[in-house]
C-alpha cells in the first residue's frame, strides 16, 4: 500500500501537489490549526481526493499541547507547540489548547513494514522530538521516503541537528531536506 502522510499540512497545498503527481492508497494529512483546515483549498483538495484529516499535532504523547501562533499571519503560518521560537513572530502570551497524538505510536498501530510510506514532515520545530521518538520506538524504519523541513537555529533542542541528521542518514530510506 502506498501511503502519504503529511504533518505540518498547513492549507493542503503541499497534499494536493503531491496527490497530483503520486498514485497514494492512502493519504493521511495532519494539522492543529482548524484556522488552516478551513481554507478554501482543503475543499478543492477533498473534492478531487480521499484525504484522511487529523486535526491534531504531531507530537511524542497522546493529550493536549499548547499551540503558539502569530496574529498577524494567517492561517497559522510560524506556529509551533515549541515555547520559545527564536522567529516568526510568534506570541507566547496567547495560545490555545490543541489535541496531540504520539505519532511514533500511531505509525506502529496504523502501519507495518510492508507499506510504502512517504512522511513529509514540517512541524515547526516539533520534528526533533518527534524523530527522536520515532527512532528510539523502531517507528522511524517504517519509513520509505522522509521529506523534511529543518527549522534548525529556531529552538535550542535535546537532540542537536548533526545529531539527528547522523540518526537520520542510518536508515535506509530517501530523504529530502530543506533547512528553513
Amino acid at each position: 500500500m502506498n501511503v502519504y502522510i503529511d504533518c505540518g499540512a498547513h492549507i493542503g497545498k503541499t497534499v494536493y501537489e503531491y496527490l497530483k503527481a503520486h498514485d497514494v492508497d492512502s493519504c493521511y494529512a495532519i494539522e492543529p490549526s482548524l484556522t488552516c483546515l478551513q481554507d478554501p483549498m482543503w475543499r478543492k483538495t477533498n473534492t478531487e481526493f480521499d484525504v484522511n484529516i487529523i486535526d491534531s499535532a504531531a507530537w511524542v504523547f497522546n493529550g493536549e499541547v499548547d499551540f503558539f501562533m502569530n496574529p498577524k499571519r494567517p492561517c497559522g503560518q510560524s506556529a509551533t507547540i515549541l515555547d520559545g521560537k527564536t522567529t516568526g513572530d510568534v506570541d507566547y502570551s496567547d495560545c490555545v489548547a490543541v489535541p496531540c497524538f504520539d505519532f511514533s505510536q500511531w505509525l506502529i498501530d496504523e502501519f507495518d513494514k510492508s507499506d510504502n510510506v512517504t512522511l513529509k514532515m514540517d512541524i515547526e520545530g516539533a520534528e526533533y522530538d518527534v524523530l527522536a521518538k520515532m527512532h528510539s520506538d523502531g517507528s522511524l524504519g517504517m519509513i520509505d521516503k522522509l521529506i523534511i523541513e529543518f527549522h534548525k537555529d529556531k529552538f535550542v533542542y535535546e537532540m542537536p541537528h548533526d545529531e539527528l541528521l547522523e540518526v537520520l542518514n542510518g536508515y535506509d530510506f530517501c530523504m529530502e531536506v530543506a533547512t528553513h
